[in-house]
């Protein structure tokens, strides 16, 4: 990815600690009114809402490049720090619940990007989608024409059926947006890897 040019300074965080990135790797961005200045404290601002215990939060950590959904655990205003721990699919793989304490400020209620493989089906898409929206959402389809698609849908099938001009959407809670492949950035990106944006 080196030689392209991601949509904001948080795309671009993601792209530098995401290393060794696979030739099947799709880059799904969230085109908002909110990132559109593409500093990461508008992002924060937009994501604020959505800090809440007990749900997801993505741990961005630029002093050693790590970044990483975890679960907000608790968080403590005066003290400006939070305690995060691991996913619970993921406590079943480490057998312990891993915590800790970060800076509140390394913490987003949401991403704007998400990379992912091409066979990522739509049923874990739909939860990346209202993970990356800046506001709560209730119900998230995705959508080729007016067909809502089945859950094992991959996200490469739908880069394929843009290139071959069919027109997708994510309707969240109603509301429809175009999903569009990103010409300017395919243009830019290095033939391993395509751009997806809505």
């Amino acid at each position: 990815m080196a030689d392209c040019e991601p949509p904001n300074d948080f795309a671009k965080f993601m792209f530098q600690t995401s290393t060794e990135k696979s030739p099947e790797e799709l880059v799904f961005h969230l085109d908002h009114p909110a990132f559109r200045s593409g500093s990461l404290e508008d992002m924060q601002l937009a994501y604020a809402k959505k800090l809440v215990c007990g749900e997801h939060v993505l741990l961005v950590d630029q002093a050693s490049n790590v970044s990483c959904k975890m679960k907000l655990l608790s968080v403590d205003k005066h003290q400006k720090l939070a305690t995060v721990g691991l996913q619970a699919s993921a406590w079943v793989h480490s057998q312990s619940i891993s915590e800790r304490t970060v800076p509140l400020s390394w913490l987003y209620g949401g991403s704007p990007i998400v990379i992912e493989v091409g066979s990522f089906p739509v049923r874990l898409l739909r939860r990346e989608v209202a993970f990356m929206w800046p506001g709560r959402c209730q119900h998230v389809y995705i959508k080729r024409g007016v067909e809502v698609l089945g859950d094992d849908t991959g996200l490469g099938s739908i880069l394929l059926g843009l290139t071959k001009g069919q027109e997708f959407s994510v309707n969240i809670d109603g509301e429809e947006y175009p999903i569009k492949v990103d010409i300017k950035a395919l243009a830019l990106a290095s033939q391993s890897n395509r751009h997806i944006k809505w």
